[in-house]
């Protein structure tokens, strides 16, 4: 028993990429629906199902007690697509009548990341109100989204992970079929571009 959180979410997605990198067919396994990320742990911890898909800070939490990582989807050698959980999008013609504000917005966004960066003091306080973790679970999530991973922010989606994903919509959906990240338009770099070449990430580092 493999648990995701729901067919279609990209647990779902990331288990079949690491089933197929393990060479083990997805209908030889029971994939079952579970809910979120703690809810998976806690499943997996409990023995009520024998695998499942974290991410930090639940992930290292499993490992601590006893449970073993079989792939780390982060892992260049594995060779996964670096695809986008979590973005922001917005329609391009609101961009182009309230570039201002999206510009702002972003600006506050590589702002709030380089002052967490600074004092992980108050980014541990900040983690633990708003996501009620521990100490622990703060402290791990903080080393691994900020620390580590934080200047993915000042990122565009890779194009290999745009066709990733088009190519993932295209199993039920044929309208993706043949379409590339440049004809559906899917990235705006200029306000990101303008915000660098200004100087302005420089002077917050």
């Amino acid at each position: 028993k493999i648990a995701i959180s729901r067919f279609g979410s990209s647990s779902e997605v990331n288990l079949r990429i690491c089933l197929e990198k393990l060479g083990v067919k997805p209908e030889l396994t029971q994939i079952i629906q579970v809910g979120g990320v703690s809810t998976r742990q806690t499943a997996l911890l409990a023995g009520q199902v024998d695998a499942t898909i974290l991410s930090d800070p639940q992930a290292t939490a499993a490992t601590k007690n006893g449970m073993k990582l079989m792939v780390d989807l982060s892992d260049s050698k594995w060779g996964f697509p670096r695809y986008c959980h979590n973005c922001f999008m917005a329609k391009r013609s609101y961009l182009e009548s309230n570039r201002e504000q999206a510009t702002n917005f972003i600006k506050a966004l590589i702002e709030g990341l380089y002052l967490m960066k600074r004092d992980k003091p108050l980014a541990i306080r900040l983690i633990k109100k708003y996501l009620r973790f521990d100490d622990e679970s703060a402290s791990i999530g903080y080393d691994f989204y900020i620390a580590k991973h934080g200047e993915g922010l000042l990122s565009l989606p890779e194009r290999r992970g745009l066709e990733f994903v088009i190519a993932e919509v295209a199993k039920t959906n044929p309208k993706a079929t043949g379409a590339t990240p440049e004809s559906l338009k899917l990235v705006e770099p200029s306000i990101l571009d303008e915000i660098k070449k200004s100087g302005f990430v420089e002077r917050l580092k």
